[in-house]
C-alpha cells in the first residue's frame, strides 16, 4: 500500500480553475505515488516529499502557463506550445540552472504519459538553443570532502 500525500492541501495553494485542480487531482490520485523511471528496480512507491514536489512543480507550471496568457481548463489541453514556452520561460526568462529545467521536463513526462500521451515531452535541446555555458556537469569541479578541505575528521568527531 502507498502513503499519498494530502492533495487537497497542494491543490489549495494554486489560483487555478477548479475544472484543471479536479481532473489534476483525478490523474494525481491515480499516478503521482508512481516512479516514472522505467529503470527503478525496487518498485517502491515515491515518497512523500517526491509526490508533493512533483505536485507542486507541475501546478506551479500551470499557473506559469496561465500567466504567461495560456487559458488551460484541464491538463489534457497542454499541447507543444505550451512546453516549448515554459522551456524558454524557464531557461531565457527565469534564468533556471540546466539541472532544474531537466527535472521540471521530468515532470512533465510523468503527467503527459498519465494522460496517454507518451514521448510528448522532448529533450531540453529540443525546445531551446542552449547558451554557450548552459551544460550540466556530473564530475565535481572542487573537492568537499573533509580531507581536502583540512579538517581533521577524528578530531571533529572526537
Amino acid at each position: 500500500m502507498s502513503k499519498g500525500i494530502n492533495l487537497r492541501a497542494v491543490l489549495a495553494a494554486y489560483n487555478l480553475p477548479e475544472s484543471l485542480k479536479s481532473a489534476f487531482a483525478v490523474l494525481a490520485a491515480a499516478h503521482l505515488h508512481s516512479p516514472h523511471s522505467t529503470t527503478r528496480v525496487s518498485g517502491r512507491s515515491l515518497s512523500q516529499m517526491s509526490q508533493r514536489q512533483r505536485a507542486q512543480a507541475l501546478l506551479k507550471m500551470f499557473v506559469d502557463l496561465r500567466d504567461g496568457g495560456f487559458a488551460l481548463t484541464t491538463p489534457y489541453n497542454l499541447r507543444q506550445k505550451h512546453i516549448q514556452w515554459l522551456v524558454r520561460y524557464w531557461v531565457l526568462e527565469q534564468k533556471l540552472n540546466v539541472g532544474t529545467v531537466e527535472l521540471r521536463l521530468t515532470h512533465l513526462r510523468a503527467l503527459t504519459s498519465w494522460m496517454g500521451k507518451t514521448n510528448m515531452v522532448g529533450s531540453l535541446d529540443d525546445y531551446v538553443e542552449r547558451p554557450a555555458d548552459y551544460k550540466r556537469s556530473y564530475i565535481a569541479r572542487e573537492d568537499r570532502s573533509w580531507a581536502g578541505n583540512g579538517v581533521d575528521a577524528v578530531a571533529k568527531i572526537a
